[in-house]
């Protein structure tokens, strides 16, 4: 077999390998710092609920509720990198969107599935501005376009407090990755 031949079949294995594990990658290198909350899906729009039917029913945890949530945006949403809907009523009967709103639907979505499976009074979800970080260099820094400058994500909470996760829809869409990684300094 030729030198290309094994350089070509190293350089796809390496790249299936990158793919196969860039869940576990992404949270080694990359971590968010979360911010303020910006939870926009149920005391502002009371009314999604009535655009929500409820998945198959099975039983399942919370990370049912947070798969079923993801599937569910990622299926209605489409990424715009500008200026979009961020109102959980018209994101989630189809629509482009920006992080805000896949924030925004994602926790609505992820609210309603809690309470389909009985969880929701024991877990709380709230839409959080954050910054996302390569070590402890915020990656943010290197814009000053206003539109990138922070980033949302959902943040899962244990009603007693041991418990926290940190989901990311908008990177979910884009390459299958929901959980991410606390910055440091904002872990559990």
């Amino acid at each position: 077999m030729p030198r290309w031949s094994y350089l070509l079949f190293t350089l796809l294995m390496g790249l299936l390998l990158l793919w196969a594990f860039r869940g576990p990658l992404y949270r080694t290198i990359v971590s968010y710092q979360i911010g303020e909350v910006r939870d926009r899906s149920s005391a502002t729009y009371p009314n999604y609920r009535q655009l929500l039917q409820p998945s198959a029913a099975h039983p399942g945890g919370v990370d049912e509720a947070i798969l079923r949530a993801l599937t569910s945006v990622a299926a209605q949403l489409h990424f715009a990198p500008r200026n979009a809907p961020s109102d959980p009523v018209v994101l989630l009967a189809g629509s482009e969107a920006n992080c805000i709103g896949y924030a925004a639907a994602f926790t609505a979505r992820c609210r309603f599935e809690l309470e389909h499976l009985g969880l929701g009074d024991e877990w709380s979800v709230q839409q959080h501005r954050a910054t996302l970080h390569l070590g402890a260099f915020n990656l943010h820094a290197l814009t000053r376009d206003p539109f990138w400058m922070d980033h949302d994500v959902a943040v899962l909470t244990s009603r007693n407090g041991k418990d926290r996760v940190v989901v990311d829809p908008t990177l979910f869409d884009a390459l299958g990755i929901g959980r991410v990684r606390a910055h440091p300094q904002h872990a559990p």
